[in-house]
């Protein structure tokens, strides 16, 4: 049931890691991870608006079980790693996403807005809403004759520039409603 808040605390907790902020996360001052690594009996004083039980409560784990879920994690771009951590998040959501759904909405895009193989933003906005709605990894990659590496490099490269980027956010808002409506 909170699988996600867990996931969520082990994203949180590997983020200066991932940034190449420090090696390790309990090496990041500002982090709440090396809390965890206190023993159960004592508890390094730990501030009193950081509820590291009522977090373990809620994901029904232990300090050991979460320290070892987050040092699994910290394999960082290990292009292995996401794709599984992606295939599995997409597997868990909606599985009748049809490959041949994937060729319409390729279709209807070429109609719409253009050749999607001569707009390479545009072919990576589609992919990146593609995984988004569901629809597998492979069957993506497929779709747009490349490798599930590639799918997942571009993936998580789109995720970073709709952060920023206003103009891929309208763009993925237009692809969205007219594609995917």
């Amino acid at each position: 049931e909170f699988a996600l808040l867990y996931s969520v605390a082990s994203y949180i907790s590997l983020n200066p890691v991932e940034a190449g902020l420090v090696d390790s996360p309990e090496e990041y001052p500002w982090s709440s991870f090396q809390y965890f690594l206190s023993t159960k009996n004592q508890i390094k004083n730990v501030p009193p608006w950081l509820n590291i039980r009522e977090l373990l409560t809620l994901c029904q784990t232990s300090p050991e079980n979460f320290i070892n879920f987050v040092k699994e994690n910290i394999q960082k771009d290990d292009p292995e790693k996401i794709l599984q951590d992606v295939t599995k998040t997409t597997s868990n959501q909606i599985q009748n996403k049809s490959p041949g759904n994937i060729q319409n909405i390729l279709r209807k895009a070429k109609e719409q807005i253009g050749e999607i193989e001569t707009n390479k933003r545009l072919k990576h906005l589609l992919l990146y809403l593609l995984i988004k709605e569901g629809y597998r990894v492979k069957d993506v990659a497929n779709s747009l004759h490349t490798t599930r590496q590639s799918v997942l490099k571009i993936y998580k490269k789109m995720q970073k520039n709709l952060i920023t980027d206003r103009i891929c956010q309208l763009w993925l808002n237009h692809l969205k409603i007219n594609l995917f409506s």
